[in-house]
């Protein structure tokens, strides 16, 4: 989970969630080890409060004729089609939907991002793991809304479906990312520096995150 850490003469450890994002403030000398398995207990709350802010800033999808939807970086509008067959299609131009099919709209759209993110995050994922010579057992798409991927300690490596509407740059940093929790299990230094070391401008992809993140909520 990625946070923005402040330290300062305080005596404990405070969580603030703000313009969508984890903001710590820890005692100077706080172990950072501690300052984390914090963080990891503190998890409950801090998904729900970041959901929270997402729901406040993502406008809710009315699946219109005209309305525009994210794919790697580039919104395309959508056609309301008289085709009872069209379901949901992708043309490269556009998105065409039946005017039938409306009410299952938002299903259909996450269903076809979902197909689309497990094929491009898997290819993502070979190519990188490969360069960084690590090796994870599967890759999962899932739901959530607040987190753009997870590692887990048994080499299962997650990624949200909504992370396929970022550009294939922000696509290619959250993989790096979430590979280089397979040697190093937290956010320490020498973990960052990993991640540098095979997308050396993580930090421009972090705060594109940060700034516009919310809009794929």
């Amino acid at each position: 989970m990625d946070y923005h850490l402040i330290r300062s003469s305080r005596r404990t450890v405070a969580l603030i969630i703000r313009n969508g994002n984890l903001i710590v403030r820890a005692p100077r000398r706080a172990d950072l080890a501690e300052i984390e398995r914090f963080i990891r207990a503190k998890q409950g709350w801090i998904q729900k409060h970041l959901a929270k802010a997402a729901n406040r800033q993502s406008p809710k999808k009315k699946y219109q004729d005209g309305e525009k939807f994210w794919f790697l970086g580039q919104e395309y509008p959508l056609h309301i089609t008289d085709d009872y067959r069209s379901k949901l299609f992708y043309d490269g131009d556009q998105f065409i939907l039946s005017q039938f099919q409306i009410h299952k709209a938002k299903s259909l759209f996450e269903n076809w991002y979902r197909v689309q993110a497990k094929k491009i995050l898997a290819e993502r994922a070979i190519f990188f793991a490969d360069k960084m010579g690590l090796l994870y057992k599967k890759i999962t798409i899932t739901g959530a809304n607040t987190r753009w991927g997870s590692c887990s300690g048994k080499g299962t490596v997650n990624f949200s479906w909504r992370l396929i509407m970022a550009p294939l740059e922000i696509v290619d940093y959250v993989t790096v990312h979430e590979l280089a929790h397979l040697a190093h299990h937290n956010h320490s230094k020498s973990f960052w520096l990993y991640v540098k070391n095979y997308y050396p401008d993580y930090k421009s992809a972090k705060n594109w995150l940060k700034e516009k993140g919310h809009e794929f909520g």
